[in-house]
């Protein structure tokens, strides 16, 4: 579990240690370092290696994913190694550190998950609340909004928030409810830190978020309630992630957007999500590579950027269909471990948190390596539930 934690703090917080360059110059060496020790324990704590790669879909998925991605490195003359240092390394390895620690004790794992990202979520909240704009590798940074958190920007945040009150609402709900008061003041103290930072992407996932808990206390009064809420799943929040997707993207220029009171331009998003959108037509079989960056004129001005506020966007522009078909594999594997999961409460907070996280892409960015952490806990977790018939029957 030291382990664990070690490797986490290494591959979700490397801009952390940028601020000291004496510490950021060694950080890729001992990240390294961390990987080979992962795989000695893979090795020992696995046992049958074999078993590892037959049964392990979402990695393979993740492989192919990574394979795809440097093939079009390698044709777009783009930093093969580069991409494989912050991309593709970390996110193996955040699937292997699930794959083999949620088999050796999954409610020890949890836990440690949760306490975790609950310490990182805090120390984020708490630099928005009572250390004005701290954010530590934007240390130089003198703006009078809190946009930076204490490990990154605010849209960063919601990855330390959701990746704190996922774990400990299925640990809380699955082996001890006493832990559902910190999850609830966990999920209070990080709507204020949002509301504070005014970043309706997080404000809407921690409501969401408080709500759940209610709908899950309501469901164990009522079993009549469970049923009606049962055909809300990842699955059907997924639809609805592509329905607001083509409705914002597709059919933003439409004129309904301002119908209801929303900027139809996305905060100058349209004209970024046209210039990747047209920039795509040009390399649509494989994409154009990890940080392609492009210029885009918004409101008058040209910014130079690599990301496109957009997860779905963002995969297809940098590794093109296969790697969105890939993707869409992957997407797939999680939906059907989830769905395998007996427990109404645990499966339904799982998706439905999992798709506003998804959903909070449609117009924001986030790390990929934190996609497949949320991506694993709804394929591992599930199915080593199952396996050790620790599934409540519902």
């Amino acid at each position: 579990m030291i382990l664990l934690i070690v490797a986490l703090f290494f591959i979700q917080t490397p801009y952390f240690f940028s601020v000291i360059p004496a510490i950021s110059s060694i950080t890729f060496y001992v990240r390294f370092v961390v990987f080979l020790i992962l795989a000695i324990c893979i090795v020992v704590l696995h046992r049958d290696i074999r078993s590892f790669f037959r049964d392990e879909l979402l990695l393979w998925g993740c492989a192919g994913w990574g394979i795809t991605l440097c093939i079009s490195m390698i044709i777009n003359d783009k930093t093969l190694g580069y991409a494989c240092k912050e991309l593709i390394l970390p996110s193996l390895v955040v699937l292997m550190l699930f794959s083999v620690f949620s088999q050796v004790n999954v409610r020890k794992f949890l836990l440690v998950l949760f306490l975790y990202y609950l310490t990182m979520n805090t120390l984020n909240n708490a630099s928005v609340l009572f250390f004005h704009n701290t954010g530590i590798w934007l240390w130089n940074y003198a703006e009078s909004s809190p946009e930076y958190v204490f490990f990154s920007h605010v849209n960063g945040g919601i990855t330390c928030g959701l990746n704190s009150i996922l774990p400990g609402l299925i640990y809380s709900w699955y082996y001890d409810r006493r832990w559902n008061k910190v999850n609830i003041i966990n999920i209070v103290y990080s709507l204020y830190g949002a509301i504070i930072a005014e970043c309706v992407v997080q404000i809407v996932a921690y409501i969401v978020a408080g709500i759940l808990i209610i709908i899950c206390y309501l469901t164990e009064c009522s079993p009549g309630f469970q049923k009606l809420l049962k055909w809300i799943n990842l699955k059907t929040i997924m639809i609805f992630n592509l329905l607001v997707f083509d409705a914002v993207i597709v059919l933003g220029n439409t004129g309904w957007m301002e119908l209801i009171g929303i900027d139809p331009r996305v905060h100058g998003r349209r004209e970024l999500w046209d210039q990747v959108l047209t920039s795509f037509i040009d390399h649509p079989i494989i994409g154009q590579g990890f940080i392609s960056w492009f210029g885009v004129e918004i409101y008058g001005k040209t910014y130079y950027l690599w990301h496109q506020h957009s997860i779905y966007l963002q995969i297809l522009y940098e590794t093109g269909l296969i790697g969105a078909a890939i993707f869409v594999f992957i997407f797939g594997v999680s939906i059907h471990s989830l769905g395998k999961l007996k427990n109404f409460s645990v499966r339904f907070i799982t998706g439905v948190l999992t798709g506003v996280f998804f959903l909070s892409m449609v117009v924001d960015t986030c790390e990929r390596t934190e996609i497949f952490l949320l991506l694993a806990i709804c394929y591992y977790i599930p199915m080593y539930l199952q396996r050790r018939n620790d599934a409540i029957q519902t």
